[in-house]
């Protein structure tokens, strides 16, 4: 029997090492757990909003504290824009910038060139399915050129001359000294300029929430690389719109020689993304990446979760608060890893005889092993803050969060 005892005994251990899990029968210090993974990628999942906004807090301070980087923050969490107010007002984050419905700062095609400016207007036009897509850029192009020559390239400059009429604006570019060949285009594609405006206006609709009404150079591409943090508020009634010019300008940063950390805050993306398409693309160029959601499963609905963005990040803080999706909280503690599990099953048989030995007895081993997840919905029912990133890969739950 001591034989059976032997053989459970080492598989357990044997799993217990694999598993690579540690019980703590106290509360995670979450600001004493950013401070020791700041600097890593990271993934925030917690239903409950006012523990999700907090811990988001300590991380982006803890990161300002270790980066040189400008920390920018796409959010769609009401409640986040006052908490970091009130962070960098009592010295926990260093200098940060506002864009917001109440800080309506931002300024669409201020830091592009033509070319840029003309290539988010054709993806639009694609996006929206115009039919004579060269016809609507050779009208853009000479618009914009004819706006050039007075003032300087933003939306509001386009928005106020795309108020006037053909004539109108045949007549700005005449007095101003524009090229003939734009002044025919103006004059000769009416039905063009007609779909360009269209274009125009939604891109000022995707952005109505936060477009300031001055002629600033406020946007996400002029930032000069100062250890700053910059919050932007990004819900749109066009997401894919605003998504895809936000893509644009983190793209031109880097083209600017500016690495920065992102983070993404209550945001999901859509299918063909124009962000995640960014993300996916310049990873290597990036600066730390978080994801601060309610439920990772819905960060990127039209791709697969277990090998998708969510996937990537190193270290991971886990918290059931109740009200989550038992399906979708199982597919995210998936995102700590499995391992495989022995299950040692051992009978023991007498001797088998007209009068048996009493002492003597054979022994039958078999193993059974299956794929398990490290830490399972069972173990977060009395350890439901569950991190990874503090302790290298180990794994580590706790009873509550402070």
């Amino acid at each position: 029997m001591s034989r059976a005892i032997d053989v459970r005994a080492f598989y357990e251990e044997n799993n217990r090492m694999k598993r690579m899990v540690t019980t703590c029968r106290y509360a995670l210090d979450s600001s004493a757990y950013w401070r020791s993974v700041a600097g890593n990628d990271f993934l925030i999942n917690i239903q409950n909003a006012g523990l999700r906004m907090s811990s988001l807090c300590k991380a982006v301070s803890w990161l300002s504290a270790v980066s040189a980087k400008p920390t920018i923050i796409i959010n769609n969490s009401v409640g986040l824009e006052n908490r970091l107010i009130a962070a960098s007002e009592q010295g926990q984050l260093g200098r940060l910038y506002v864009i917001s419905e109440r800080f309506k700062e931002y300024n669409l095609f201020s830091s592009f060139t033509i070319e840029k400016s003309l290539e988010l207007i054709r993806q639009q036009a694609v996006a929206d399915n115009y039919s004579d897509i060269s016809g609507i850029i050779d009208y853009a192009s000479a618009f914009i050129r004819i706006m050039c020559l007075k003032y300087p390239l933003n939306y509001n400059g386009l928005l106020q001359l795309g108020q006037m009429k053909d004539n109108d604006i045949r007549r700005f570019g005449e007095f101003n000294g524009a090229a003939a060949f734009d002044i025919d285009v103006i004059r000769d594609n009416p039905r063009n300029g007609r779909f360009f405006r269209e274009i125009l206006l939604k891109y000022g609709q995707a952005f109505s929430q936060i477009l300031s009404g001055e002629n600033t150079n406020t946007c996400l591409a002029a930032i000069n690389g100062e250890q700053a943090v910059y919050y932007l508020w990004a819900r749109s009634q066009f997401q894919e719109c605003f998504n895809r010019e936000i893509a644009a300008e983190l793209e031109q940063l880097l083209l600017n020689g500016i690495s920065f950390n992102l983070i993404f805050s209550d945001f999901c993306f859509g299918e063909n993304d124009p962000l995640l398409n960014f993300v996916l693309s310049y990873r290597s160029s990036l600066g730390v990446l978080g994801i601060v959601t309610p439920d990772a499963v819905t960060v990127e609905p039209f791709g697969n979760f277990e090998t998708g963005i969510c996937s990537s990040l190193s270290s991971l803080m886990i918290v059931k608060t109740g009200g989550e999706s038992v399906s979708n909280f199982e597919r995210v503690l998936g995102l700590l890893g499995r391992y495989m599990h022995y299950n040692p099953t051992v009978a023991v048989h007498r001797e088998r005889s007209i009068l048996p030995h009493p002492f003597r007895s054979t022994v039958d081993e078999a193993v059974v092993n299956y794929e398990r997840l490290r830490v399972e919905l069972s173990d977060v029912a009395y350890y439901p803050v569950v991190a990874r990133g503090h302790e290298g890969n180990q794994v580590l739950i706790y009873t509550a969060l402070k």
